[in-house]
């Protein structure tokens, strides 16, 4: 009987998805596949140092999958060029733990233009707690966390990635979010999903903050609403926040104190562990 590949079939009826491959394994000695997620790979330059971040859907907004730096946006010749035609002035002066050397004393609007100008996008408060969450879901295993081609990353990765944005050390790091807070009557819009056009920052989406906590105070790592804002607080001291005002931006931090969400204060801030990371469309 010619056993082949292809006319291998079971005498019982069963669903055929996926025998051709348990078969071909079989055939070939070596174990069949598991049931992992398929994950395509993403068209970048260095996928192995990319964070595939999956679409998510909070309330009515969404956003597709993103692919985002492990590490905080660096000084080279394509930065170097895109920074000439901004007409601005970049260097590394900001170092992680791992060696990597990154773009520090940049102020929130410069740092959201050089993302867009490189063609990326900077993250909003809520996809950067999404990247946190994903980070936590791998490292306790629950979750597999893929890189830019599509292999699941390693838990060590994971925690140096992890460890470098949230770790409770020195030296002090912190990177700008695509947020800015006005005011408009008595209540506060976010804008965010800014666009550079014509040299300037325009905000693509312009919204009503839900319910949010309205005090500096440590919060609920789990009450996050769709905008990225806290909703409850905590007296478990994990994460910090400054609540927003009229005319702030947002960061991130963390540091010998711990780790926060600041949205108190102003976009000509700088500092030379103040970076941005890279985030793109996969």
């Amino acid at each position: 009987m010619n056993m082949t590949r292809n006319n291998l079939r079971p005498l019982l009826p069963v669903n055929p998805q996926g025998l051709d491959d348990i078969a071909s394994a079989l055939l070939d000695n070596a174990p069949p596949k598991d049931d992992e997620e398929n994950v395509l790979p993403a068209s970048i330059n260095n996928p192995e140092k990319r964070i595939i971040l999956p679409t998510r859907t909070h309330g009515h907004y969404s956003y597709p999958d993103l692919v985002v730096d492990m590490n905080r946006l660096a000084y080279d010749a394509t930065v170097e060029k895109a920074a000439k035609e901004l007409g601005i002035k970049v260097k590394n002066t900001g170092k992680e733990q791992s060696g990597h050397d990154y773009i520090g004393n940049i102020n929130w609007e410069t740092a959201l233009k050089l993302n867009q100008k490189l063609g990326n996008v900077t993250l909003n408060p809520r996809q950067f707690i999404d990247l946190r969450e994903l980070l936590e879901a791998g490292i306790d295993k629950s979750k597999k966390v893929y890189d830019g081609k599509g292999k699941p990353i390693a838990v060590d990765i994971l925690k140096q990635v992890y460890n470098e944005i949230t770790e409770k050390r020195d030296p002090w790091r912190s990177e700008w979010l695509d947020a800015r807070f006005t005011s408009k009557g008595r209540s506060l819009e976010i804008n965010y999903d800014h666009r550079l056009s014509g040299g300037n920052l325009t905000a693509g989406k312009s919204e009503a903050l839900e319910a949010y906590v309205g005090e500096n105070s440590w919060v609920d790592v789990t009450s996050f609403n769709r905008q990225g804002l806290p909703k409850k607080k905590s007296a478990t001291e994990k994460l910090y926040y400054w609540f927003p005002v009229d005319g702030s931006v947002a960061w991130f931090y963390a540091g010998s104190d711990g780790a926060g969400l600041y949205c108190y204060g102003g976009p000509s801030v700088t500092n030379a562990s103040l970076g941005v990371r890279a985030a793109r469309k996969k």
